[in-house]
This record gives C-alpha cells, structure tokens and sequence, in this order.
C-alpha cells in the first residue's frame, strides 16, 4: 500500500473534510483525483460510509469572500427583544340590598331578573372574546390546527393569539410575532365575500386579510417579511397613510417597524417556507443573516471573534433539525472552532 492510501485508512469524517485532496474531489474532480479515490475505496470498502458522510458535508455548502464596507458588518447581532404580556382584573364589591316590603320585593325581583339577564348577557360575552394565546419555546416547531380546518405551522420562539370561539357573523381574526406558515382554508363560495368568510392577520402595524391562501410571515427584528405562494391577499397599514396592497403569488412585500418603508420583489416561495422542513435554503446568503436567523430560533446570542467571517456568503442547505448538527456544518466550512455556553455562542477563528 503507497504512503498515500496509508494516510487515510485511519481518518475520521472530520479528516476527511479538512483534507485539501479529499474536497478538490469531491469539488472539483479531475481523471487523476478520480482514479486515486476510486482505487482507494476498492482497497478500502470498510471505509466507504465514512467516506459518504464526509461527501456530504462538502457538499452541503460553499463559502465565498465578499469584501463589504466595515459600516455593512456593524450592528450585524441584536439581543432578542423580551416580550411580556400584563393583564388585570378588576376587582368587583357585590352590594346588598334588604327587601322591607312586598311591593319593593316585587320590584327587587324583577330588578334582580334584568340584572340576571343582564349578567348572563356580559358571560356569554365575555365567553366569546375569550383569548387562546399560543407560543412556541427555543428550537420547537408547533402546528396548530383552526376551528375552520385552516392551519398554521409556527416557527421557534413565536406567539400566536386568536378568539377560542369564533362567531358566525364575525371575521376570523388573529394576532401574530414571529414566524408562521399558512394555510387558510378558502370559504367563500359565490364571490359575495360575508364578515365570517374574512380572515385577518394582525401583525406589526400591518393587517393581512386573506381568502384562500398560503404564505409565510416572518415578523422579526423589527422587519416583516410576508412570501406568498398561492392565492391573493391584501395589506393594509393601521395608520392609514398607505395605500392597501394586493400581494400576487412569489412576491415578497419586506415592512420595516415603522412601516415607512415597505419594498416588493419576486422571490422563490419555498426558499422561505422550507423551515416547517427542518432547512435553511441559503442562496450567497451572508453568515451574518444565518446568524440572526439561528439566534431567533435558538435564544443563543452568537459572538465572531473575527469580524470578517461576516463578510463570508454561503450557498447550500442547512438543516435546522439540531442546533449542534448546523454548527458543527458551519464549523468546518468556515474553519472556525465553537464554543457554546447556556446563553451564548462563540465562532472562533482558527
């Protein structure tokens, strides 16, 4: 055996990766590269699974240089913003009233009647405006399930609030931060569009109303993105200096917080929908933005010690399904070590 294919009979996936011969063949094969891996793997069969795995993590991503001004990269890593919710209840005193004769007695009871009535009225009020508030904890994914049999599937750390009872005369209307992917469910069957065929999303100063429709909001650091993929929806803006929009399928509408600037592009729906399957698409995507995305999905803050791995654009897919399994992906393309803590995460340079 030539000192050549001794080199690798002992190397790890991990060996394998940082090899310099082993990803220019997998990269970029000539005849020659070609010839020695396929010579190799023939004396060495047992070593093929390792190979294989190795393969794949070359293959998952490219990382390219980019130069950027300094002022592209500052600021490139928030803290994720706290949200508490606060609710009261006020107090009520019951007075007593004492019945000094029949006709007062009478005349309690029927006031006593009405005012039944009148409690039985608020309950059933109160029943009605009853809120559901969901949410969705660091790295978990939850699909909830309408009373209409629409559906949405919400993203990590997002908060989903609705009516648990919708009436029959009323829009059907919910309150969304985060992330979340949509399918409502088309009611309206003669054109003629009723209260209760109406729904309504209720995010960051915008109101989408949709009819039959599937699209992804995204609604983080103050920015929202909203991708449809099917159907048509409207936006509209909750101070009413803007003119309503009507989204048309594989656009992208991108609201800053202040809902001033607002932007419309095409783009590849699925790209940004391919979260509720475990994956990151990254087309020369910047590590900084990957950053922000597994920062919001994770509740890890991650820390560059060299800045100018930021600058770096990455093409490929990254599964989302373990925070560990992307960064250790992210680790050997970008030949950084990692070290994690409760709360934070640190890409080290070598």
């Amino acid at each position: 055996m030539s000192e050549a294919n001794e080199k690798y009979v002992n190397y790890s996936a991990e060996d394998f990766v940082w090899d310099e011969q082993f990803r220019a063949w997998v990269n970029n094969p000539t005849p020659e590269v070609e010839t020695f891996w396929s010579e190799w793997l023939n004396e060495n069969p047992q070593r093929s699974s390792v190979i294989d795995t190795a393969r794949q993590v070359v293959q998952s991503l490219q990382v390219y240089h980019h130069r950027v001004a300094p002022t592209e990269i500052n600021n490139q890593i928030e803290q994720i913003l706290l949200r508490r919710d606060r609710g009261e209840n006020p107090a009520e005193t019951a007075r007593v009233l004492r019945l000094w004769s029949s006709r007062l007695f009478r005349v309690a009871a029927v006031f006593i009647l009405l005012a039944g009535i009148g409690l039985a009225m608020y309950l059933l009020n109160q029943k009605a405006n009853e809120l559901n508030t969901i949410t969705t904890a660091s790295g978990i994914q939850k699909r909830v399930s309408l009373p209409d049999s629409s559906s949405i599937v919400m993203n990590s750390n997002s908060k989903l609030v609705l009516k648990k009872h919708w009436g029959e005369d009323e829009a059907r209307e919910i309150w969304m931060e985060g992330e979340g992917y949509f399918e409502i469910k088309h009611l309206d069957q003669d054109h003629k569009i009723t209260n209760h065929e109406r729904f309504l999303v209720h995010t960051n100063g915008v109101i989408i109303e949709v009819l039959g429709t599937t699209f992804n909001i995204r609604n983080r650091r103050n920015k929202t993105e909203i991708v449809l993929k099917e159907g048509k929806i409207r936006l509209s803006f909750d101070d009413h200096k803007k003119a309503d929009m009507i989204m048309a399928p594989d656009e992208i509408v991108t609201i800053d917080n202040s809902a001033e600037n607002v932007s419309v592009s095409t783009t590849a729906p699925d790209d940004y929908s391919a979260w509720i399957h475990g994956k990151l698409i990254l087309k020369d995507t910047h590590l900084s933005d990957i950053i922000q995305y597994l920062e919001d999905n994770y509740s890890k803050k991650i820390i560059t010690g060299d800045t100018s791995l930021l600058n770096k654009r990455i093409d490929g897919t990254l599964m989302l399904d373990n925070l560990d399994d992307a960064l250790f992906i992210l680790s050997k393309v970008l030949k950084v070590k990692i070290q994690q803590n409760d709360t934070s995460i640190y890409f080290i340079k070598m």
